[in-house]
Order: structure tokens, then sequence, then C-alpha cells
């Protein structure tokens, strides 16, 4: 869900860019700028967006789960008690976590991929840009 909500929040940012540079695309393609050219540009800004987000991503995301891994999260603050029992097993309050490299590689791929892919509807106006309506 986390990942979708961050998803809408990249294609706003893309449909804004194309919205607030329409002029400006205007002026490219009236100078002779292809669309083909402009479509390039957001796409490799798509790209690196996506690039520095899944960067910084996995940096935080690691940091965060090297702490839980080495310190834990004690939740004894939730309960009332020191011990805990379910079914007649101690049950601990600390809680480790444990990330493997390869899920976290999965997971920073398709967000790439995916944010990638979110540029395609600012891709499709860029080609219906009004060259007479935007160069009043």
């Amino acid at each position: 869900l986390l990942i979708i909500v961050c998803l809408f929040t990249v294609l706003n940012t893309m449909m804004m860019s194309v919205v607030e540079r329409e002029k400006e695309f205007a002026v490219l393609m009236a100078v002779g700028t292809s669309t083909l050219a402009l479509r390039a540009q957001l796409l490799m800004e798509a790209a690196m967006i996506a690039l520095l987000g899944c960067l910084a991503g996995a940096a935080l995301g690691g940091l965060g789960a090297q702490r839980l891994a080495t310190r834990g999260l004690d939740m004894s603050s939730l309960y009332g008690s020191e011990e805990m029992s379910i079914s007649g097993f101690a049950v601990d309050f600390m809680v480790y976590g444990h990330l493997r490299p390869d899920a976290a590689l999965d997971l920073l791929v398709i967000v790439f991929i995916v944010t990638v892919l979110t540029v395609g509807p600012a891709l499709v106006r860029v080609g219906r840009i009004d060259l007479i309506g935007k160069l009043r």
C-alpha cells in the first residue's frame, strides 16, 4: 500500500513537471525539437528520480533494518507485565528483524521499473501540446 501511495506521488510529480513546462516544451517544439526527444528527456528525468529514490530508500531502509536486526524493538511497554505466555509458551517482548538481500533487491528493481512506468501519462500529454495556444 505504501508503494502505491509513493507511485501516485511520483505520477503527480511527473504530471506537474509537464503541465508547468508546457510553454517551454512548445517553444522547443517550435524550434524543431521532436516530441520523441522531449519524451526521451522526460523518461530520463523519471529514471533519475527512480534511481535517486531507490538509492536513498535502500540506504535508509538498510540502516533501519540493520538497527532492528542488531538491537531489536522492545515491545514490553505495550503490555502491562514483564512476562507473557501464550498457550503455555513464553513470549519474548524483544522483536528482531531480518532482511534478506535478495528480497530487498527484488523490491528495489520492482520500485524502479514501476516508477519509470508512471511517466506514461506525462509522455502522452507531451505529444498533445498545442503549439499555437501555448505560444500566444
